[in-house]
């Protein structure tokens, strides 16, 4: 499912943007606009190198709006020469209230309550999205990439949220068990007809 190199002009080439602040500190980012690391940046670069060794002909760059993975899309988007388009229903999910709380917190402390959130279809963290609002946004704006450069595809940067969604959502195996949301350089294909 990992890179490779199958149906070109009809995949969507997805990852999660690059190493954030938050990331590297340990708190829930959510929706906030943390700046990419040092570290992130690299990641970003490497992205864009192994995805110009495919020979693939890329459409355009498709990332969400929200600065970690926008200032990773535009580093891959320079590489190739190719246009970047934003969009908000790509973002990471809304952890309402509980955004900025630390991993510790988020996972030790409130642990039955982040596993609900995590797993149960309606269940909201306080002022935040479920599961059923996120996987509704993000399908629509994974229709909008697959639509936006016909006859080629896409490379879509989003968030680990996201792309975990995805891949409970359509069930992608390997060995037996759900496949791990790649972080750059890696990526997942997706073919278009999945979001269609």
């Amino acid at each position: 499912m990992l890179n490779s190199c199958v149906l070109h002009m009809s995949m969507l080439y997805m990852t999660r943007h690059a190493q954030s602040v938050a990331n590297l500190e340990g708190w829930v980012s959510g929706q906030t606009e943390p700046e990419l690391t040092p570290k992130g940046l690299q990641q970003a670069a490497e992205l864009a190198e192994a995805l110009l060794q495919t020979g693939i002909e890329f459409g355009g760059v498709y990332t969400s709006d929200l600065k970690r993975a926008r200032v990773t899309g535009e580093i891959v988007a320079k590489r190739f020469g190719l246009e970047q388009v934003t969009d908000a229903d790509l973002r990471e999910r809304n952890y309402g209230s509980w955004t900025g709380t630390s991993y510790e917190e988020a996972f030790e402390t409130h642990r039955e309550a982040w596993e609900r959130v995590r797993t149960v279809e309606h269940e909201a963290p306080p002022g935040g999205e479920t599961i059923a609002e996120m996987r509704v946004r993000l399908l629509r704006g994974l229709k909008r990439a697959a639509l936006q450069w016909p006859g080629k595809p896409a490379i879509v940067v989003a968030h680990r949220g996201c792309i975990w969604l995805l891949i409970r959502t359509w069930q992608l195996m390997e060995n037996g068990e759900l496949i791990k949301p790649p972080d750059p350089p890696q990526w997942l294909e997706i073919p278009v007809e999945q979001v269609l």
